[in-house]
C-alpha cells in the first residue's frame, strides 16, 4: 500500500514537470517583442522637438520566439500602426488623418528572428501641419494582430515636447 502510494506520487510530479517543460516550450515558442519611439531625421531617438523639426515615428515587431508567427493587417495591410497624438487627455491628431484605408484583412507571417517595421514622417503627411509648442502623448495603436498574443488598445505611450524655435 505505502509503495502504491509513493509510485503515485512520483508519477504525479513527472507528470508536472513534463507539463510545466511543454508550457515552458509553448510561451518561448510564441515570443514577440516591439519598439516604439520617435526620431528626428538623422534616427535619433528623441522626445522633445522644435515646432519647425518633423518628428519621424518608428515601429516594429520581433519574432524572438522559436516558431513562425501568422498575423493579419487590418485596414488593407498599409500601415503596421497608427500613432495618434494626445494633448490635454484629447485625441487632436493621428499619423493617418485625411488616408482612407480598404477594409480589408492580409494575413501575413514573421519567421523566428525577422522584423516587420513601420516608420512614417509627421511632415510627410499633407494634411498635418508642424505641431504648436506644447506638451503631448503619443499612444500607438496597432493595426495588426498575431496568432497567440491577446491584442491590446494601444500598445505604449510616450510624453512628447515640442518647444518654440
Amino acid at each position: 500500500m505505502k509503495t502504491t502510494i509513493t509510485y503515485t506520487i512520483l508519477i504525479i510530479i513527472i507528470s508536472l514537470n513534463l507539463f510545466c517543460r511543454r508550457v515552458t516550450e509553448a510561451t518561448s515558442a510564441f515570443r514577440i517583442e516591439h519598439f516604439f519611439y520617435p526620431a528626428d531625421s538623422t534616427e535619433k531617438p528623441k522626445t522633445t522637438f522644435t515646432t519647425k523639426q518633423d518628428i519621424f515615428f518608428h515601429f516594429g515587431i520581433i519574432n524572438t520566439g522559436n516558431k513562425t508567427q501568422k498575423y493579419e493587417k487590418s485596414h488593407g495591410g498599409t500601415p503596421l500602426a497608427s500613432f495618434e497624438i494626445f494633448k490635454g487627455g484629447s485625441l487632436i491628431a493621428t499619423s493617418d488623418d485625411g488616408y482612407d484605408y480598404g477594409a480589408v484583412i492580409v494575413p501575413g507571417k514573421l519567421a523566428p528572428g525577422d522584423t516587420l517595421k513601420y516608420s512614417t514622417s509627421w511632415n510627410s503627411n499633407p494634411f498635418h501641419s508642424p505641431l504648436p509648442a506644447g506638451n503631448y502623448l503619443v499612444k500607438l495603436r496597432p493595426y495588426i494582430y498575431i496568432q497567440n498574443i491577446v491584442p491590446s488598445k494601444y500598445l505604449d505611450s510616450i510624453n512628447l515636447k515640442i518647444v518654440s524655435e
